[in-house]
This record gives structure tokens, C-alpha cells and sequence, in this order.
């Protein structure tokens, strides 16, 4: 048992163990305090360096300054966190302090902590790097790109990004325009979507460039600072595929579409435009394109005038080719719905309102007003088409010249459709209403013309010299000459087809004059004339010279003429059947109700001319004045007045005596059988096998009260017999 004794010697050991230890644990803090107020002492400071969540420590994790120092030489090594990027030491761990460099003071006494700060890189991110916009017109901002910037923590950080774009150096002055707005954001992304218009107010050259840059990062986020950059082009390769022309920019687009790159290019006019008031014998425009050396020069673009208006367009070049607003355009290129007012376009070859030469294009619905003079291929719209299309164009301009001169093209190797003159046109030879000389594989389709027409050689109301078709077209305009002058066609050649169609004016010349075709060399068909006819020889109602086929055909204007004089044809050389003339004739010598004189076939015809007179007693009849071919089942009314040796104004003379039952005179038809439909049908029937006939099913139609009509020719027919 441990006595009292014992008891108490070991509880004094055990508190001086105790108070053993206590001393130890106290020198210690007073060791420490002392280091410390040592190092304060001395001006020691330590920096410690927090990794701050980051997954590596910064080494060294502290540095310690020795007086007189209080900046450090360097940093540490920077520590490491995954998926971040370091972005540099703070005084306070939240980032809310100062910013520590090695520059920075270090002035806290003892030890100074400075803490990792930590930032998530955000990327910016483009679909592709060239945009080609599509095809348009409209200044509405239709054209998108979207563009990404990833590495957001959530929606409302990204909500505070912005981009911006500018224009790369040497791109401005720009042809378009754009604006941003932030698109959807999902899963740490955040859409920008541009949206691009074309303006078309300048007339640069190349492909634009933009550059994208983020902007306004919010806190925690890091970015490089590097911009993307975005080509923009258009679906043909060039930068505008329509530049909009109005009147601030008309001089500088008269310039630009010059230009190997505006060549190509495409064009609308969005407002009437008025050009600078130009003297007499001046300038205010210059023709774009030409064909060049090997055609290297042509217009290939576009232009739509939008219905609107040019004024006062001048060019004054009295010895170039290929003179208009557009000198020459080539294959693909396209000129439409554009009016010019008050041109004077004055030019040598190829001079047109709108275009000088067309080469491949297509020029429709334009207009022209003012005045168009060239030596040759001179046109009120078109000077020279070949190959080309002009079609719904129209001109009230007056146009002069020497040769292949039309109201609205001068010479076409090609297509015109459904155009119109009504201006004066005037000059020496293939002189026409709409076009001055259409040769080779061309046709002249739907088109008329109203204004005077007036020539020397080949000389017609729609067309001067035809080599091809002239179909469905009239003139109602007075047309005079010389040699070769109709009312539509002055001179269709052996390979011209003249068709469905009609002249109501005047026409007047020396030879070869006709109401509908001058001279005709091989087909004039189902075509009517009203005017009267006047000339020297070979002059007729409907053709002057024919030694082609002229059939269902008729004409109800008079006819005067010295030699070879007829209702229909002056001088038939060729065939001529199924027609019928009812104005009067007079004539010298060869003068008949239906051709003057007859070197071929006439059949099936009939002459319901009121009058038929001759100055002489050289050659009448009163279906043709002088036969030298055959003459097969015509007919003459039976109360026609036909005398010899009238006076000149058809007073006087001596009645021709009925010459029989055919023959020259015809075979007698009574009023009361050609004013019915069954005259035509049962007795104007010939051919081995009864085969040519009038048809009423395809051809002709029966007017009431009337005579025949031809189906599908327009105008205002109402034959009727005086």
C-alpha cells in the first residue's frame, strides 16, 4: 500500500515535470517572438504565394527580401490548374485587390500573401472563313453568318461579351453593310449572328475583307486578343453581284462600268437620274464596252433600269463605232426596262440609243426619245444585232443616216420581237420603220411602226431589206423612196418570208413600189394593205416586183404608176393566187386590176377595182395589163370602169370592150355573186385535182356584208367593194 508519504513525493515530482514543460513551450514562444521582432528588426519581409485552388504549388512558394530590398527580382514559376489559365497574382484571393508583380512594393512588415488568380479561356470560333453571299437585289439585311464564342461559365456571363467587325485596310469604301446581335447561348456557348445587306453605292474592285474581334470580356475570362477574319465574295466571284445607280452616282457608274472589272458586273437604277446638261456637239456620256481587240471589251453584265429614267443623255463621236449609253455588250449580258428621254446620240457605225452593237445579249423592254444619226447600222435603241435579242423595246427618237438605219435597230443578224417605232426615220439605203436590214437567220417578229419612213434604195415601213422572216408586223406611217419601197418590206430577198402582215399608210417611190412589199424576190403571204400607191414602174396594191409567191393576200388602196402598174402586183414574175385588189388604177402603159404585167402564174384572183385607167392604149386589162404566162381562173367585176387614153386626173378616154369569158380581162363576176361566201368557195377553185382553193378553215373568214378577211392578222379590216 502506497503510504501517505510516497503518495506526496510523487505528486511533487509529476508538478515539477509539468512546470518543466511549461517552460520548454514558453522559451519557444519567446524564441519566435524574438526571431520575429528580429526580422522586423532588420527589415526582412517575406512574399508567400497562394496556388488558390490551383493544382500545383508556385515554386518557390516564397521568397524571402533582405534590406535594402523591397521588390522581387522574379516571380515564381506560376502553378497549374486544370482547364484554366493563369492570369497573374492578387493581394486579395477573390481578385478584389491589387494586382502583384515583381515590381510591386512589398511593404507589409514580416510576411505579405498574395494569391493565384485564375481565368477561363474563351475561344472564338468562325464556320468557315469566306462567305459568298447569294444573289441580291434589296438593301434588306438577308444574308446570315453566325459566329461562336465558347468557354462561358453561364448565360449571364456571356450576355456581357460583345464582337466587333471593321474593315480590313484597302477595303473601304464598302458595298455592304452589316450588323450583329447575340444569338441563342447553350452549354458554355454563345452565338453572334451577323446579318449582311448590299448598299450598291460604290464601285470598288476585289473581294472585302472584315476582321471579328471579341470585346467587353467580363471578369474571370480570358481571350487571346486575336481577331478572325472573314472573305466575303459573291455567287459569280465579284464583290457586288447588283450595285444600285442613282443620280449622286451616274458619273462615277458611267466610269466604273468601263473598267475590265465594272465590264462584269451587275446593275439596277433605283431613281430617274438627270445627266449634266451637255452644248450642241458635246458630250456628257461615254459608251460602255466595245469589242475591242478580239472582243475582249464587252459589256457582260447587267443593267435593269427598274422602269426608271435617264435624261438627256449626249455623245458626240461622229467618227467611232459601237456609240450608245452601252457601246457593245457580249454573251450573258442583259439590257432591260430602262427609258432614255431626250437623247442626242450622234456616232458612225453601230450607233443605238441604248446600245451601239449587241454581240450575245438581250436588250427588252427599253425605251428611247430624242435623236440617233450615224453613217450606217444606226437604230433607235439597237444600231447593229448580231446576234443578239431585242424584243418589247420601243423608240420615239428620230433617226438618220446613210445605210441599214431603223426606227429601233439598224441591222440585225438575229432576233426582234415585239418592238416599236414611231419616231421619223430617214436616210439613203435599208431604211425601215423597225429595222433598217435584217439578213442571214434573223426574224422580225410583232413589231410596228407609226412614224414616216422615208429612203432612196430598199426602203419599207417595217423593214428596209428582209433576208429572213418579217412575221405579224404593220406600218401605218407614209414610207417613200426610191427603188424598192413597201409598205412593210422594201426589198425581200430570195430567202425573206413576209407573213401576217399589213400596212394602212401611203407609200410612194420610183421603182419597184408596193403597199406591202417593194420588191419581192420569195414569199409575201396572208398580209393586207389599205394605203395608196404611188411610182414610176412596177407598181402595185400589195407588191411592186414580184418573181416569188404572193398569195392569200389583198389590197384596197389605189394605185398610180407610170409603167406596170396593178391593183396587186405592177410586174408579176412569179406566182400569184388567191388575193384580191378593189382600189382604182391608173397607169401609161401595163395597167390592170391585178398586175400590170404578167410574166408567170395568176390564178384564183379577183379584181373588184371600181376603176381601171390608162393614159395610153399600151396594155390593159382588167386583170392584167400585159400576159406573158398564164393566167388561170381569175375574175373581174362586170361593171368595172376601164378606159383608155384618160386625162391624167382619169376624166375622159374611151371604155375598154370586154375582152371574153378569162384572158386578161378575167372571167365577169356579178355583184351579187362576189358579195356571197359560196363565190369564193365553189368558183375560185383550180389545180389538177381541185386542190387550191380559198380556205375558210385556216386562211380566210367570211365578213358579213363584206369580203374575205385573213384569220390571225391584225389591224381593222373592213374590205368592202366601192
Amino acid at each position: 500500500m502506497l503510504s501517505a508519504k510516497n503518495f506526496a513525493t510523487k505528486c511533487l515530482c509529476f508538478e515539477m515535470l509539468c512546470l518543466l514543460l511549461l517552460g520548454v513551450a514558453l522559451g519557444a514562444c519567446a524564441s519566435s517572438d524574438a526571431d520575429n521582432s528580429r526580422d522586423a528588426l532588420y527589415g526582412i519581409r517575406t512574399v508567400s504565394f497562394d496556388k488558390n485552388g490551383g493544382d500545383t504549388e508556385a515554386v518557390p512558394a516564397s521568397i524571402t527580401l533582405y534590406p535594402p530590398a523591397t521588390t522581387l527580382d522574379s516571380l515564381p514559376a506560376e502553378p497549374t490548374r486544370a482547364g484554366h489559365r493563369f492570369a497573374g497574382w492578387n493581394t486579395e484571393k477573390d481578385g478584389s485587390g491589387s494586382p502583384f508583380t515583381a515590381s510591386s512594393p512589398v511593404t507589409s512588415p514580416i510576411l505579405t500573401i498574395v494569391y493565384a488568380q485564375w481565368e477561363l479561356p474563351l475561344g472564338l470560333h468562325l464556320p468557315r472563313e469566306t462567305l459568298c453571299f447569294s444573289p441580291m437585289t434589296s438593301s434588306e439585311y438577308g444574308e446570315r453568318f453566325t459566329v461562336t464564342v465558347s468557354g462561358f461559365k453561364n448565360a449571364a456571363d456571356a450576355s456581357k461579351a460583345t464582337l466587333e467587325a471593321h474593315a480590313a485596310a484597302g477595303n473601304e469604301p464598302l458595298w455592304f453593310s452589316w450588323q450583329v446581335e447575340q444569338g441563342p447561348y447553350a452549354e458554355g456557348s454563345q452565338t453572334f449572328v451577323f446579318s449582311f445587306a448590299y448598299h450598291g453605292t460604290h464601285f470598288s474592285e476585289g473581294p472585302a475583307t472584315l476582321s471579328i474581334q471579341l470585346k467587353d470580356i467580363p471578369p474571370g475570362y480570358a481571350y487571346s486578343g486575336e481577331s478572325r477574319t472573314l472573305h466575303i465574295t459573291t455567287a459569280d466571284g465579284q464583290q457586288a453581284r447588283t450595285i444600285l445607280v442613282h443620280q449622286d452616282n451616274i458619273e462615277r457608274f458611267n466610269a466604273y462600268a468601263s473598267t475590265d472589272s465594272g465590264l462584269r458586273l451587275h446593275y439596277q437604277l433605283i431613281e430617274n437620274v438627270t445627266l449634266p446638261k451637255a452644248a450642241e456637239g458635246t458630250s456628257n456620256w461615254t459608251a460602255i464596252g466595245n469589242s475591242g481587240s478580239n472582243n475582249q471589251h464587252l459589256f457582260t453584265g447587267s443593267l435593269d433600269g427598274g422602269g426608271h429614267s435617264i435624261f438627256g443623255l449626249a455623245i458626240h463621236e461622229p467618227s467611232a463605232d459601237e456609240q450608245g449609253m452601252f457601246g457593245c455588250i457580249g454573251p450573258n449580258a442583259e439590257l432591260k426596262n430602262l427609258r432614255l428621254e431626250g437623247v442626242n446620240v450622234r456616232g458612225h457605225e453601230a450607233v443605238g440609243g441604248v446600245l451601239g452593237r449587241n454581240a450575245g445579249g438581250v436588250v427588252h423592254s427599253c425605251h428611247v426619245s430624242g435623236k440617233v444619226q450615224g453613217f450606217s447600222r444606226v437604230g433607235g435603241v439597237v444600231g447593229w444585232n448580231a446576234p443578239g435579242l431585242v424584243r418589247d423595246s420601243h423608240s420615239t427618237s428620230s433617226v438618220e443616216g446613210e445605210r441599214d438605219l431603223g426606227g429601233v435597230v439598224g441591222r440585225t443578224y438575229d432576233r426582234v420581237q415585239d418592238c416599236s417605232s414611231s419616231g421619223k426615220v430617214k436616210g439613203d439605203n435599208n431604211v425601215g420603220g423597225v429595222v433598217g436590214m435584217s439578213f442571214w437567220d434573223s426574224t422580225v417578229q410583232g413589231s410596228h411602226s407609226t412614224g414616216s419612213v422615208e429612203g432612196l434604195d430598199n426602203v419599207g415601213g417595217v423593214v428596209g431589206q428582209n433576208g429572213k422572216v418579217v412575221e405579224n408586223c404593220y406600218a401605218t406611217g407614209k414610207v417613200s423612196g426610191q427603188y424598192s419601197v413597201g409598205g412593210v418590206v422594201g426589198l425581200n430577198l430570195d430567202i425573206g418570208h413576209v407573213n401576217k402582215s399589213h400596212a394602212t399608210g401611203d407609200v410612194s417611190g420610183k421603182n419597184a413600189v408596193g403597199g406591202v412589199v417593194g420588191q419581192n424576190d420569195n414569199v409575201v403571204e396572208n398580209s393586207y394593205a389599205t394605203g395608196n400607191v404611188s411610182g414610176s414602174s412596177d407598181v402595185g396594191g400589195l407588191v411592186g416586183w414580184s418573181i416569188g409567191d404572193v398569195k392569200n393576200s389583198y389590197a384596197t388602196g389605189n394605185v398610180s404608176g407610170d409603167y406596170t402598174a396593178g391593183g396587186l402586183v405592177g410586174n408579176n414574175g412569179g406566182l400569184l393566187q388567191n388575193s384580191y385588189a378593189t382600189g382604182n388604177v391608173i397607169g401609161l402603159e401595163y395597167v390592170g386590176g391585178l398586175v400590170g404585167f404578167n410574166g408567170s402564174m395568176l390564178r384564183n384572183c379577183v379584181a373588184l377595182n371600181p376603176r381601171v385607167l390608162l393614159k395610153t392604149d399600151i396594155a390593159l386589162g382588167r386583170v392584167a395589163g400585159q400576159n406573158d404566162g398564164n393566167l388561170l381562173n381569175n375574175y373581174a367585176r362586170s361593171d368595172m370602169d376601164i378606159r383608155f387614153y384618160v386625162n391624167s386626173d382619169g376624166s375622159g378616154g374611151t371604155e375598154k370592150p370586154f375582152g371574153g369569158s378569162g384572158g386578161e380581162d378575167g372571167i365577169h363576176a356579178l355583184a351579187t355573186e362576189y358579195g356571197g361566201m359560196s363565190f369564193w368557195l365553189q368558183k375560185l377553185v383550180t389545180g389538177p385535182s381541185n386542190n387550191i382553193v380559198w380556205n375558210f378553215d385556216l386562211v380566210w373568214e367570211w365578213k358579213a356584208g363584206g369580203l374575205p378577211i385573213l384569220r390571225g392578222v391584225g389591224g381593222v379590216q373592213n374590205p368592202t367593194v366601192p
